[in-house]
């Protein structure tokens, strides 16, 4: 067994555990991304059913309130532009501009953008990717946002921990990787289960020893080596499982084949928290603070479900024994009269419970409040007509502090991909940017004068 094998299952291991922020307060990484998974598709963790067998309404609150913040701090390829903070380096400046809006069609970076947006409200984290791959024509980059629900990751230190992205593939992608080792080995675990099977590929990025990677190569490894820490990419695939094989309990680690290794590589992950929280790594999403709000919500929708079924049943009450046992449902007809011993009239039975139903719409609207202080997504921000009375003066204000709470994760939204641009996408584009390569772009008359006017002094 490769000691990168080992370290895998150890990465698993830690992710799987539960850790304590303070004494008594655990949290776990896993679990939250479970639960926004269950909660984004309106589904119980605990089940459908209730303990009668019936299925339970789920109240869904909170993707409107991932909508709102994800209008209110919406980022276009429309605003990013290429500047120069030299004023001598205008036309450069200006056809990287233009070359950053072509790359951004053809990457589809508008689509890339929405997702990375989506996944800061909801999960509260985002993670992306660079990308480098050769699409015949040279060279191509995309930025990916992983989804987290195929992530693993140091809890305490997302960034710069190590990092472990699964891929489910089928046997015919993995033929297609012509760098990769112990192909054919891999895919036969699948071929008995069918073709059409995906194998566990696990992309591992991190600092390992260096006698990780001498291991792998075939040579025997220094005691130096096993100190000598670099930042390292391996490829394992696992052994596909499926529900019946979950119940054995195998060691993760033997299971594992090395595909692809490399030293010294590159970093391709940048990481941005929503809002931090000491202890741990992963940041609070509109999910996680709306939690309680959804779990109570979903509670007092259930109760008064329960009292609606109960209460609007039909139910008589009388003293007569004559009626005893008689249904007014199945055996009246409309204008039928019954004869009642006398005295003993047939009365309803009121079911109400007390109060009303009117207390639970109460409760919804409270737990519904606190979810808006929380999040800052106000009526006002959603667009809806103020209850009457309210002043305007009081609803601009409101809309005024709910905006600057999105305008400051808008800011940071905005430096992150500042970062990501800065980083990565133009010092790959600057490198097409030679004499072979040929910018086609539909510029303005405005735009061409200046670009002869600057060509022209730049000869003079």
């Amino acid at each position: 067994m490769y000691k990168i094998c080992k370290e895998l299952e150890v990465i698993k291991k830690n992710y799987d555990t539960t850790i304590d922020l303070v004494d008594g307060l655990p949290f776990s990484q896993k679990d939250t991304i479970k639960q926004i998974e269950f909660y984004s598709n309106s589904k119980y963790l605990n089940g459908q059913k209730d303990e009668q067998g019936r299925d339970k309404p789920f109240f869904n609150i909170l993707n409107a309130i991932c909508d709102v913040e994800n209008a209110a701090k919406d980022i276009d390829t429309k605003d990013i532009q290429a500047t120069s903070d030299d004023g001598q380096h205008y036309t450069e400046a200006f056809l990287m501009s233009k070359e950053i809006y072509e790359w951004m069609k053809e990457a589809d970076f508008a689509k890339t953008l929405n997702e990375m947006r989506d996944t800061h409200t909801r999960y509260g984290s985002l993670l992306v990717k660079k990308c480098i791959y050769n699409d015949g024509e040279g060279k191509e980059l995309e930025i990916e946002v992983p989804e987290w629900k195929n992530v693993i990751t140091d809890q305490n230190d997302i960034e710069h921990g190590a990092i472990v992205e699964v891929h489910y593939m089928t046997p015919m992608e993995m033929q297609k990787k012509e760098s990769w080792k112990n192909v054919p080995e891999a895919i036969k675990k699948v071929v008995k289960e069918g073709s059409g099977k995906r194998i566990p590929v696990y992309e591992v990025r991190g600092e390992f020893p260096l006698s990780y990677i001498k291991e792998l190569e075939g040579k025997k490894p220094s005691e130096k080596d096993e100190t000598t820490f670099t930042y390292q990419l391996h490829i394992l695939a696992g052994e596909y499982s499926d529900e019946n094989n979950r119940s054995k309990k195998v060691d993760f680690s033997q299971k594992l084949i090395p595909l692809y290794w490399e030293n010294d590589t590159d970093r391709v992950y940048k990481y941005l928290a929503r809002k931090k929280k000491a202890g741990r790594s992963f940041g609070v999403g509109v999910f996680e603070e709306g939690a309680e709000a959804q779990i109570w919500t979903n509670d007092v929708v259930l109760k008064q479900w329960r009292a609606m079924e109960f209460t609007s049943k039909v139910v008589g009450q009388t003293a007569s024994k004559k009626l005893k046992g008689r249904n007014i449902l199945t055996e009246v007809d409309d204008g039928q009269i019954l004869e009642h011993e006398e005295d003993k009239p047939i009365t309803t039975l009121n079911l109400l419970p007390s109060g009303g139903l009117g207390q639970y719409g109460n409760l919804i609207a409270q737990w519904y409040s606190q979810l808006e202080k929380t999040t800052s997504a106000y009526a006002a921000q959603r667009g809806e007509n103020p209850t009457s009375g309210t002043p305007f003066r009081l609803q601009a204000t409101v809309l005024q502090q709910s905006n600057s709470v999105f305008e400051d994760l808008q800011e940071e939204m905005g430096i992150f991909i500042t970062e990501i641009f800065e980083d990565w996408i133009m010092p790959f584009l600057s490198k097409r940017l030679n004499a072979e390569h040929i910018l086609a772009h539909n510029f303005t008359m405005e735009e061409l004068k200046d670009i002869d006017k600057n060509f022209s002094t730049y000869h003079a």
